[in-house]
């Protein structure tokens, strides 16, 4: 079974993949596969109500040609309103006016038409192919291939259709722009708070290499002008310190971000710490 599934999966998902890229809605494979499967199985109901009467045949060759714009969208393609109200409703027309039969199930297939559309194609589109369909059914029941009670139902059975269709058009449409509004909130977010880690990096390493640079910068101008040694080793003892302290400021910053807490560590500079801050740019000879 689980095989199965996965073929269908496999199978179905480059169809799906064609119909979105040629503007049809987003829906889970489910959808579509119950949709087809009932147009299929009321085909099969239509034509095995023609066997017995001899007219098996015939039906099944309307039956097919009403199909085909089902059987076309199955490679991905999308067919237009007017090829569904030419095929499929030309087609049982022709079949309901030819070999009627008592409680036909050939309306259905219009009913599944309007439906399929109105889920697939805009309000307007849809509408106007629930508009050209209505007439065929009052059609047949003029030429009474349809009982009064029948033609009824069968018109409300069509409306009922297309607003199932769009309603579930409607509500995928919704659900795709709210997953694209998740996203851009989620990139958004992700954005504001790589800016926030990056500011905060900044506030605690980047004073640290300043006065690092500060130091060394003093150890080599001592050392080029010849000056005492020990106070060019004394500017490298204060940026190694200071390179030390850096490192472990670094330290706590990824620490902080691997452990999945908020990126705010512990050890973040204070108002406490701004003599110290002063002090070290003073010692590597900067007036502050």
């Amino acid at each position: 079974m689980r095989r199965l599934l996965l073929l269908v999966s496999t199978t179905v998902a480059p169809i799906k993949d064609r119909w979105v890229a040629n503007g049809y809605p987003s829906y889970p494979l489910w959808i579509p596969l119950v949709i087809d499967s009932a147009a299929a199985v009321a085909a099969v109901l239509t034509v095995g109500q023609r066997v017995d009467d001899g007219n098996a045949l015939p039906a099944l060759l309307l039956v097919l040609l009403g199909l085909t714009p089902w059987l076309d969208e199955l490679r991905g393609r999308v067919a237009p309103q007017w090829v569904f109200l030419l095929l499929t409703a030309g087609s049982c027309a022709v079949l309901m006016y030819r070999y009627p039969v008592e409680y036909d199930f050939a309306p259905f297939l219009l009913v599944l038409m309007v439906g399929h559309t109105g889920a697939c194609v805009s309000m307007l589109r849809s509408g106007l192919l629930l508009a050209a369909t209505a007439p065929v059914l009052v059609g047949l029941w003029a030429l009474d291939k349809l009982p009064v009670e029948g033609a009824g139902i069968w018109l409300a059975a069509l409306v009922i259709g297309w607003d199932l269709g769009f309603i579930l058009r409607f509500q995928q449409l919704r659900l795709e722009a709210s997953e694209r509004e998740q996203s851009e909130r989620a990139r958004q977010a992700a954005l504001e708070e790589r800016q926030r880690i990056a500011r905060e990096v900044h506030d605690l390493v980047a004073h640290s290499l300043s006065v690092t640079m500060l130091h060394l910068t003093a150890a080599r101008r001592d050392l080029e002008d010849g000056c005492d040694p020990i106070e060019a080793v004394a500017a490298l003892q204060d940026a190694e310190r200071v390179g030390r302290q850096a490192m472990s400021d670094i330290r706590a910053v990824v620490g902080v971000l691997g452990s999945g807490c908020d990126p705010v560590p512990a050890a973040a500079p204070t108002l406490a710490d701004l003599p110290a801050l002063v002090a070290d740019f003073r010692a590597a000879g900067l007036d502050v």
